[in-house]
């Protein structure tokens, strides 16, 4: 079959399909499923052929699930915001929006030519302010909510004030507890801002001065920006955050609810990072230092406090704030001052230190060199004496110990008297050398030992017990133009109010003039260019909320000059609840409908039914989206606890590379390959061939386009999907695709062999339903590689297919090879039509009834069919196996002892009879023994 005959049968399958709208998925009597694919971001290099692994999976299962029945949610939006779009737009002296446009057609061609069985009518932009407007919407109700400690959920702001005016509740340390507390109305709108879900603080933010912008601890690695991996520096600036923390028991423990990869799972909890242990004060005469410590029973190990460089106790005096480090300082490790241990009173000096973080914890440690490698390490190089207060091990002591002055028997007593001697800390839980201190009198379990030191450092009152997160507050502010505004504007006395749901979307001013400014401090963010826009009329209204005025809207005797936040958000703002949006894409007066929400929501845990997509996202997408989800979910928006009940992560995709003298790689285009080398086509140089990651790095990446337009689509998805399992990586290589163009002729030309003689019989009919059952349920649990083989290996054994099996065999390609699939089953059904006498072995009401393939039920399989009539019966002679016996299922004991008598395997050693003689059976013959 030429390639103009593979494309035509692809065009006349797609005008088919579009003829009756096969894909639009309206509410409806059937059972729903929604399947979809992560939120794509349409960058102007497009995709690439590592790309189409998830996104043909996903189209797999969503065929196959309307086969069985399912009313299927399959879309695809784009998320079209962020820093990528701007610096592309800056980059080609380009407006974001004409980029993000030409970027998004572009993208759609290329899903198009995959044939991806999308409902077009539920497609959408982050960037479209009907879109935005939702995603601004869902601001106001963070920033109009708090996290009730009490009911462990959200609740809007309105409650939290009433319960602040019964004088029955009190805010402590940013938790609503019980209380009889009389507030003012200035406490009372101080507490509340305090406990906002969104909400203004200054911080030290991850400043980024090539990008010009603030970075969320997720996007930053190693001290560099996730994106153009750019030097990072911390800088104290007024932020707008978001209360995730308030989430992290939630966030850690429902992820063990979801049908989620182990791994994916083990990284969010490793973020969330949850610890129980003890919060410490240590006094100093310029203020507490908080410590937070899993290993409470340490304390009176305690050598020095450890601080971060950036711990807020260094600006308290004069003194301690020349001791902060700044960028010139080569000894960045430096004694500060002294802290007051809160058990014995003894002066602890504190040190600023290279290793304590100030995002991480409290900033500052309680350091017990002893038991901590790492302080271990930082005392003996300052010279900082410290103390043992655990029992180490004799076989530690033994290991650690080179000296050669002190008798093995007696090391535990140096332990105790001069840890400093030994070569490392000992880290491990272990007996306490000094129980009394804890006022423990008595001979009990370590465990004991621990849970009393807590209670006693709680009764002393310097201490209790707590769960920390590594977790952060989310960073939600970005100085960009390119983002969704914030639907926030403050009056001069700089309140903050949120504005009306009805005033929404608060849209971008058409600017032009968008570029950040670079390496400058205290620089403006772009919005601040839009003098026209950034001040706005308005009206504060009794919701607390402000409706805002435009130019044609007369005088208002309340009305007030206001300024608009200039950052915007970031661009997982918009990703954060897209999936929802899918199901009601065109509702302009609410979020979704509750009819829209409760169809198309699964039965389970998540919304989502299936989600795919690559384990990149493992924890700013999934995580974020969590957040949004759950707070959605305490204040009612949303019927399930989680977006996304099953997650799958597709493999990656490998692809030779090739590089010039320089080392620069050369794009895949402009290679020559010839006799295993590769030249480059516009300068005639030899390259080097190395294999990476298919992508844009390596410039390796191959348009699909160009794929499915060499070798046809059915053939370009098989060959994608046979390569491997989905959840494996897979390296890409084109010769192997010879294959699946075989497969593919072969299928044609043995069905179209059966439509024109129609066959009456076939000698498979066992095989094929035992096919149908192995693809239904491979494909139930994506195992796509080995559902094509076995239709591969059907296909070779069948030498004639009847017209009833080779429905079923297409139905069963249908979903891997759509076209070629809906091609023979419209010639089926025109030859059916024309020639009723010759068919008259077919159920022709059926095919003239059912438009097109995928409205056919997908192929039921016969039980009986399954069952084998014969199995492999083994034969024992005194406990080693002499034959295996291929015998019927049905067969009897005199029948078996006939068969293995004429066995000349067993016979040989039985010499001198058989003592006994078992057949052992649990439904069927299972193993004979004989004894000799």
């Amino acid at each position: 079959m030429d390639k103009n005959k593979i494309h035509q049968i692809e065009q006349d399958a797609k005008n088919l399909w579009n003829k009756y709208d096969l894909y639009k998925s309206e509410i409806s009597e059937k059972p729903s499923y929604c399947i979809l694919d992560f939120f794509p971001y349409p960058s102007g290099i497009g995709l690439h052929v590592g790309h189409t692994l998830g996104y043909i999976a996903t189209d797999i299962f969503a065929r196959f699930r309307r086969m069985q029945g399912n009313n299927v949610l399959y879309a695809m939006g784009f998320d079209a915001f962020g820093l990528p779009a701007e610096q592309f737009a800056i980059q080609t002296n380009q407006h974001p929006e004409v980029t993000t446009d030409n970027n998004i057609r572009n993208m759609k061609s290329q899903l198009e030519a995959l044939s991806l069985s999308h409902d077009n009518d539920r497609s959408f932009s982050t960037t479209d302010p009907k879109y935005y407007k939702w995603t601004q919407w869902i601001f106001t109700k963070l920033y109009n909510s708090y996290f009730n400690n009490i009911s462990q959920k959200a609740e809007a702001i309105d409650d939290l004030r009433e319960k602040l005016n019964s004088r029955k509740f009190s805010i402590q340390d940013n938790q609503l507890i019980e209380s009889v507390n009389h507030y003012t109305e200035a406490e009372i709108t101080e507490a509340i801002n305090e406990m906002r879900l969104a909400y203004l603080d200054d911080v030290n933010v991850n400043w980024c001065p090539m990008l010009g912008t603030v970075l969320s601890n997720e996007e930053v690695k190693d001290g560099k920006s996730e994106r153009g991996n750019y030097l990072v520096e911390k800088r104290p600036m007024k932020q707008w955050m978001l209360r995730i923390t308030s989430y992290g028991d939630r966030l850690n423990d429902q992820l063990d609810k979801l049908d989620w990869p182990d791994n994916i799972i083990t990284m969010q909890k490793n973020w969330i990072g949850r610890q129980e242990g003890t919060k410490i004060i240590f006094p100093t005469e310029h203020g507490d230092i908080e410590i937070f410590t899993t290993r409470p029973e340490t304390v009176f190990g305690v050598a020095y406090i450890g601080i971060s460089h950036q711990h807020p106790i260094l600006e308290k005096t004069e003194g301690l704030e020349k001791n902060r480090v700044t960028d010139s300082d080569e000894n960045t490790e430096k004694l500060v001052g002294y802290a007051t241990h809160p058990l014995t009173n003894e002066q602890i000096p504190i040190w600023t230190t290279d290793y304590v973080l100030q995002e991480y914890g409290t900033g500052a440690v309680m350091s017990v060199p002893a038991h901590d490698q790492r302080d271990f390490e930082f005392a003996k190089k300052h010279n900082i004496q410290f103390k043992s207060v655990i029992k180490a091990t004799y076989a530690w002591l033994i290991e650690n110990y080179k000296g050669n002055d002190v008798p093995s028997s007696q090391l535990l007593d140096l332990w105790k008297t001069n840890p400093e001697k030994f070569d490392s800390a000992f880290d491990i839980k272990g007996p306490l050398f000094y129980p009394m201190q804890f006022e423990i009198t008595e001979n009990i379990s370590l465990k004991k030992q621990i849970k009393h030191a807590i209670e006693f450092i709680e009764k002393a009152k310097v201490g209790k017990q707590i769960t920390n997160y590594r977790l952060r507050d989310w960073l939600f502010s970005r100085q960009r133009y390119w983002g969704e505004p914030f639907p926030i504007v403050f009056d001069v006395q700089n309140n903050a109010y949120s504005i009306h749901e009805d005033c929404l979307p608060v849209t971008l001013p058409k600017q032009y003039d968008f570029k950040p400014v670079l390496n400058q401090e205290n620089a403006e963010p772009p919005l601040a260019k839009a003098t026209d826009w950034k001040t706005v009329r308005g009206i504060v209204m009794e919701n607390g909320s402000v409706k805002t005025l435009d130019d044609n809207d007369p005088k208002h005797p309340g009305e007030q000059i206001f300024t608009r936040e200039l950052n915007t958000m970031p661009n997982w703002a918009g990703s954060c609840w897209y999936y929802l949006r899918y199901m009601d894409p065109k509702n302009d007066n609410e979020i979704l409908s509750d009819t829209a929400m409760k169809y198309w929501s699964s039965d389970n845990v998540g919304s989502i039914d299936m989600y795919v997509g690559g384990a990149e996202h493992a924890v700013l997408h999934l995580l974020y989206a969590r957040f949004w989800h759950m707070v959605m979910f305490d204040l009612g928006y949303v019927s399930n606890p989680e977006p996304f009940n099953k997650l799958v992560n597709p493999g990656m995709m490998t692809a030779d590379a090739y590089s010039d003298s320089r080392g620069f790689y050369v794009d895949i285009e402009d290679v020559k390959l010839q006799d295993n080398s590769a030249f480059q086509i516009s300068t005639g140089e030899k390259l080097n061939i190395e294999p990476g990651k298919m992508g844009k790095r390596y410039k390796n990446g191959l348009d699909p386009r160009k794929a499915c337009d060499m070798y046809g689509i059915d053939i370009f998805r098989m060959h994608v999907m046979y390569m491997a399992p989905i959840t494996q990586s897979r390296s890409w290589d084109i010769k192997n695709i010879k294959g699946m163009e075989r497969f593919y002729r072969s299928i044609d030309a043995k069905i179209s062999s059966c439509i024109v003689e129609n066959h009456k019989s076939t000698d498979n009919i066992v095989q094929l339903h035992k096919t149908i059952k192995f693809v239904t349920d491979e494909i139930e649990n994506m195992r796509y590689n080995t559902a094509l083989a076995s239709l591969i290996k059907l296909n070779n054994s069948i030498e004639k297919y009847t017209i009833e099996d080779s429905i079923k065999f297409i139905q069963m390609l249908y979903p891997f090879a759509p076209h070629i699939s809906e091609n023979l089953y419209q010639t089926i059904k025109t030859n059916i039509q024309s020639d009723i006498e010759k068919y008259s072995n077919v159920n022709q009401d059926l095919y003239n009834t059912i438009n097109c393939l995928e409205s056919l039920a997908w192929p039921s399989y016969d039980e009986k069919m399954l069952q084998e009539n014969t199995i492999k019966l083994p034969v024992n002679v005194n406990g080693k196996v002499r034959d295996i016996l291929e015998v019927d299922i049905n067969i009897t004991d005199d029948k078996i002892k006939e068969l293995v008598s004429n066995s000349e395997k067993v016979m040989k050693y039985v010499v001198s009879g058989i003592k006994k003689y078992m057949i052992i059976r649990k439904d069927k013959p299972v193993i004979v023994s004989i004894i000799i």
